[in-house]
């Protein structure tokens, strides 16, 4: 059951990115990159509260104009999230380490309001490929040889873009819907669970217009 609901959204999505070119409204296709501002929340009794972390992400994107105001927008990245854990007292001597690679599918809606400016909500699907932990004590990351992190991580995304002809930078918030993890931190506390968060900051360039 549990990978028959997940293939559904998968199959969603992976459609999405395809859509444009199945449309005869115009469409583009480019690339994009930029910033990650990764965070986690944090659900359950814990000692623990999360940090962020700056990382960053690259990938393709394809639009398609179905109106004059709507239209689509579905990106294929691979993308670096990640967060620390740190203990509420002491923001350094328990400090533990995540960074997730992820290849990201999402799709969203946009709406333009003014001009070049539009608003996009859709949602996205993330599929972890590897885990690297960063020990209490240590500043160096380790490949995780059993990961503490599920492999999908299935969310919302709502943000703000500005075209400039082939250029465009936008801004979004994703909100993890599935916990990424569900550790046992201490003897003392139950099981938390913890969900991805961020904020991407980036840009796009379109190599084909048609």
């Amino acid at each position: 059951m549990k990978k028959n609901f997940l293939c559904t959204p998968i199959r969603c999505l992976a459609f999405s990115l395809a859509f444009p070119f199945l449309s005869a409204a115009q469409s583009a296709f480019g690339v994009q990159g930029g910033i990650n501002l990764s965070d986690a929340t944090i659900s359950g009794p814990t000692p623990y509260v999360a940090s962020s972390q700056g990382n960053y992400f690259l990938g393709l994107q394809a639009r398609n104009l179905l109106h004059q105001r709507w239209g689509i927008s579905s990106d294929a990245q691979w993308t670096k999230r990640g967060f620390f854990l740190n203990q509420a007292r002491s923001m350094s001597e328990h400090r533990l380490g995540f960074q997730l690679m992820y290849i990201d599918l999402a799709s969203k809606i946009e709406y333009t309001v003014f001009r070049n400016i539009g608003l996009q909500g859709g949602a996205y699907a993330g599929y972890r490929l590897v885990e690297y932990d960063q020990v209490v004590g240590s500043d160096q990351w380790v490949k995780a040889a059993l990961p503490a992190t599920e492999k999908w991580d299935i969310g919302l995304q709502a943000g703000i873009v500005a075209r400039f002809q082939r250029w465009s930078a936008f801004a979004r918030y994703s909100h993890g819907l599935l916990a990424v993890s569900q550790l046992e931190v201490t003897d003392e506390v139950d099981r938390i669970k913890i969900f991805n968060r961020g904020l991407q900051i980036g840009a796009s360039y379109s190599f084909f217009i048609w």
